[in-house]
């Protein structure tokens, strides 16, 4: 998430960052249960470079601005669901589809014939997965960061 603005972005960055790697390695590595197994290495290293991938997103890409304007330009109220699920969704695109890639190639390696299948293949589920849990994890991160620091300086449209 983009809210690098301040210290209360910054929380909300980390801990969403932090919740969804975890997420997305643990269905990472169940995903190919069957062909590799369950190891702890596989997860680790699913966690690090979902971990990398979704920090360097947030910081490059003003991906929470992006999902806002979004909503906003299809004339959403910023207190609603429908602005809270839209933003996440558009944010959840960006973030989805470089994990996936990343994720997809530690897993097979970037020079198998067959990776960008097997990202097809796994973009959809994945996409789905990410975003409902985005949805709880940015609700838990702002909650975290509000305990932190107190009240936030800004709305979370912001």
């Amino acid at each position: 998430m983009h809210y690098f603005k301040n210290h209360f972005g910054l929380i909300i960055s980390i801990y969403v960052a932090l919740f969804m790697s975890v997420s997305m390695a643990t269905v990472g590595v169940l995903w190919n249960a069957a062909e590799a197994g369950i190891h702890l290495e596989n997860w680790i290293l699913n966690w690090g470079a979902a971990f990398l991938s979704f920090t360097l997103v947030s910081i490059i890409l003003p991906v929470k601005m992006i999902g806002d304007k979004a909503a906003q330009a299809l004339k959403l109220k910023e207190e609603g669901w429908g602005f809270f699920f839209l933003s996440n969704a558009v944010r959840t695109l960006f973030f989805n589809t470089v994990v996936t890639i990343v994720l997809t190639g530690c897993g097979m390696g970037f020079d198998n014939p067959y990776l960008w299948a097997a990202i097809g293949a796994q973009i959809l589920p994945m996409y789905i997965i990410s975003f409902l849990f985005s949805c709880v994890y940015e609700k838990l991160a702002f909650r975290i960061a509000c305990s932190i620091l107190g009240q936030p300086p800004y709305k979370v449209g912001d």
